[in-house]
């Protein structure tokens, strides 16, 4: 059985995560299934950042793709235009996964570790490499820097 996790989308819309690999009836469906929240340990990754995006984008408003069209509606309507944006500001380029809206409700676990996850991004001085970490990690980073009272 192959496990994907600690997945995270970038901004085309592909997932990138970790993989691991269990042997089918040697644990039990339930336990395969927690494994990835029961561990402690640290599991990071490196993102493949799009060096390209801006390129990308305007290609993709150029063929109309609705998304960009709509994210760039909204930008218009608060005086912006995604296409002079520069690579920097495009930062964090993968983010949590987000729910289809309508499919389930979002915890407030889950909510947590996005507000944790943007503002751990936020504070980064390097906008050229994004290590994905364990979502425990996110919570005590914002710990230590004294912005978790401010989520909660």
């Amino acid at each position: 059985m192959v496990l994907h996790y600690l997945l995270h989308q970038d901004l085309h819309g592909r997932c990138q995560g970790l993989v691991a690999v269990f042997p089918f009836f040697q644990k039990p469906l339930r336990e395969v299934l927690r494994w990835p929240y029961q561990q402690r340990q640290l599991r990071s990754f490196e993102g493949r950042l799009d060096w390209h995006f801006p390129r990308y984008l305007a290609k993709e408003l150029r063929y109309r793709n609705p998304y960009w069209v709509e994210q760039q509606l909204q930008a218009y309507q608060a005086g912006q235009n995604l296409l002079t944006r520069t690579l920097a500001d495009w930062y964090p380029q993968l983010v949590p996964v987000k729910p289809v809206t309508g499919l389930r409700l979002q915890s407030d676990l889950e909510r947590d570790y996005e507000q944790q996850f943007l503002t751990f991004y936020a504070q980064s001085s390097t906008v050229y490499r994004q290590v994905l970490y364990s979502p425990f990690y996110y919570r005590g980073e914002c710990d230590k820097i004294g912005i978790m009272e401010e989520i909660l």
